[in-house]
């Protein structure tokens, strides 16, 4: 898991400190979109909830 910026979408990458791939973590976690993924898809199949449970 790693926060998503203008540098990391143009296909690049940089080493992340333990803080910042946790905080990318906690934003997905309670950010809209995985709420609104919830609601959809419920909780099998749903990609998010996976990614979410890996980073455990």
């Amino acid at each position: 898991m790693a926060p998503v910026t203008t540098y990391s979408a143009s296909g690049r990458t940089r080493p992340l400190s333990d803080i910042e791939r946790r905080a990318a973590e906690m934003d997905l976690a309670r950010s809209q979109y995985r709420f609104d993924n919830l609601a959809r898809n419920g909780m099998d199949p749903n990609l998010v909830e996976d990614a979410l449970r890996d980073c455990r």
